[in-house]
């Protein structure tokens, strides 16, 4: 039943016609999958993948600017200052103006962040481990780089 869902109350097939084929579906699909477990890790109300990046994108750019951050995670301004604000309000991540551009704010870990990153990194590992663990060694290397070559938008990265 590769073409196909279940229904939910009629137990019959779904046929996904072209979706199916389409790899953004499944990349689609994939990444509700990723988020569902990783939310189930961490809990609804808690850190979202999102959050984690910003984490861990911090604490290996110490003084990366809000707004070269929200250029890596791809998020406009507003997205970008609420999650730093969440953030911030969690204790996690601090932010000072800049003493080279007053306009610029640049971020780094608090001491809580810093430990509370350590935890998560274990977490993540073990949540990725358990998205991949169909795939072997080579495969889940093949993913990557197919990944990685799909993407577009890694002018930053």
């Amino acid at each position: 039943m590769t073409n196909a869902l279940k229904k939910c109350e009629a137990q019959e097939p779904i046929d996904l016609g072209v979706l199916a084929q389409l790899v953004g579906y499944q990349l689609h699909r994939a990444e509700i999958d990723s988020y569902r477990q990783f939310t189930s890790l961490f809990g609804k109300n808690s850190t979202s993948p999102k959050q984690f990046s910003a984490l861990v994108l911090v604490a290996a750019n110490p003084e990366m600017s809000q707004v070269d951050l929200g250029k890596v995670l791809g998020m406009d301004r507003a997205t970008t200052t609420a999650m730093i604000d969440t953030l911030e309000n969690r204790g996690l991540l601090m932010r000072q103006r800049s003493t080279v551009d007053r306009r610029k704010h640049m971020l780094r870990l608090t001491k809580r962040g810093e430990e509370s990153l350590q935890v998560m990194k274990r977490r993540v590992r073990e949540h990725d481990e358990r998205l991949t663990s169909r795939l072997t060694s080579q495969e889940r290397m093949t993913l990557m780089s197919l990944l990685k070559k799909i993407r577009t938008s890694d002018e930053m990265l």
